[in-house]
Formats: structure tokens, sequence, C-alpha cells
């Protein structure tokens, strides 16, 4: 893990943080100074680890039992870090006011979406917007409720039904939205989804996915809505040792979907 290395004598923000597992808290310290390099513990069949990476917050729960982690990254400017998995676990950290807090300020890292810089760099900072109508079915074997969803792979769109006229084992991107109708549904172009909440998730030992909340998960809202569908999530499964980029994106996707860095 790379640490980033603040001024000397600079105190940075102090959390009281909270780990719960079935009903059961455990809880803990972390400074963005004095703990920049690292803290963890285990508990309850579970690890968890906090530390600065590339200038921000990164925090990491895996399963002792199936190897399964999340991971995911926060702004140090940011009093409330909130991460979870249903089922499972809860982690809350809360800036202790207690403390007298200097607002440390990093170099600016600069960004720049190319067709090279790997997409998890950007964390939640990346919206999407079609750049042509897509169909999203509503006859479905596999279909949930109102839940549907596209998948891109190869630059071709498939359903969930489609499993066996795809690579299960390629890179491919899926899309999930909740029809308003028991119809077919387009997606029109322009439509864009702004990003809640990004993960990355290592549960696999042959790919790595990477997933984009339109909703706020902490809360369960809904915080966007279209004529006849909501956005409720888009999820990349690649390869693991492969870059996941904007030019595989494309290749993934066909070039349906636009990405926009909004930092």
């Amino acid at each position: 893990m790379t640490t980033c290395v603040f001024s000397p004598g600079v105190q940075g923000k102090d959390y009281i943080c909270s780990f719960k597992v079935s009903g059961q808290v455990e809880k803990f310290n972390f400074n963005v100074v004095k703990n920049q390099k690292g803290t963890g513990g285990s508990f309850n069949d579970f690890t968890y680890f906090m530390a600065i990476k590339n200038k921000l917050i990164s925090v990491k729960v895996q399963d002792t039992k199936t190897a399964s982690q999340v991971q995911s990254e926060f702004s140090i400017r940011r009093d409330t870090i909130e991460l979870s998995q249903t089922p499972g676990w809860d982690l809350t950290c809360v800036v202790d006011r207690e403390i007298p807090e200097v607002v440390v300020t990093p170099k600016p890292v600069v960004l720049k979406l190319d067709e090279e810089t790997p997409l998890e760099k950007f964390q939640a900072d990346i919206s999407f917007t079609a750049t042509s109508a897509m169909k999203v079915k509503y006859n479905l074997l596999t279909a949930k409720q109102r839940m549907r969803s596209i998948i891109f792979q190869k630059g071709r769109l498939f359903t969930t039904d489609d499993d066996v006229k795809r690579d299960l084992n390629g890179n491919w991107c899926i899309l999930q939205v909740q029809l308003e109708l028991d119809q077919d549904t387009m997606i029109k172009e322009g439509h864009n989804w702004q990003t809640v909440q990004y993960k990355t998730l290592n549960n696999s030992s042959s790919h790595t996915v990477y997933a984009y909340s339109f909703i706020d998960p902490a809360q369960g809202k809904v915080s966007q809505r279209f004529k006849r569908y909501v956005p409720f999530n888009l999820a990349c499964q690649i390869k693991k040792g492969e870059v996941f980029n904007q030019k595989m994106w494309r290749q993934i996707t066909g070039d349906r979907i636009k990405l926009y860095y909004n930092p």
C-alpha cells in the first residue's frame, strides 16, 4: 500500500470508529497523520484495515472465512465515513470534535480521463451518459420483480437470459435498473447517471469487480429517477492483471455509454 507523507507537526483529523457485526461492536480510533501507514484489527470472523492511500482514506474489510473483501476510499475532508455489507457488517467513523482539528491540505492529484488511466483512480467522481437509445427487455426468465439488466460485452448487448451466448469468464459490465411498468422500456440517448458510491470488490480469485451505485446505499434512497425506470447500479467484472481503463470500457460497451470525470 502506498502511503502519503504529511508535513511534520501537522495534526490531522481523528476519527472514532465503530465496527459492528451481528449486534456486537468494536471501537477504535483512526488519525489521518498518526495512522497514515495503517491500523486495523480482527473482530467476529472479519478483519478491517484503514490507511492513507493516494491521499485518500482507504478502508478494507475482509471475511476471514471466505477471503472475500470490500474496499473503498474516502476524502480526508469527510467528517463521516460509512461502509457496510448486508448481511454482514457496518463500519462507521465520525470525527472526534474534542480534538482540535488542523486542516491537512495535500497537494492536489491531477487526474485526466484519458484512454489509459485506470478508472478506479476516479472512484465515485465518474458519471455515465447514454450515447444511444437502449432497450431494457421486460419478459425474461431470470427476472426478479421489476429489476432488469443490460449486459455489455465485446460491444454487444445481452440480457441475464443470455449466459450461454456470451463469455462468462471474460470482461463484461452490467447495468441494473428498476422498471416502472411491466413492459420493455427504452433508455433514451442523453440520460445521465451520477455515481453516489464506488466500491472495488475482490471476492474472486480471477476477476475484480468495479461497482458504481446510483442510489444512496446507506439510506436506501432513490436519488435519480427517469421516465419509466430508476437506475440502480453499474458493475464491471474485469480479469485480474488487466487494466480497466476507458479504452477497455469502450470495447466492452461498444461506446454506447460515455464517461465523464466530475472532480
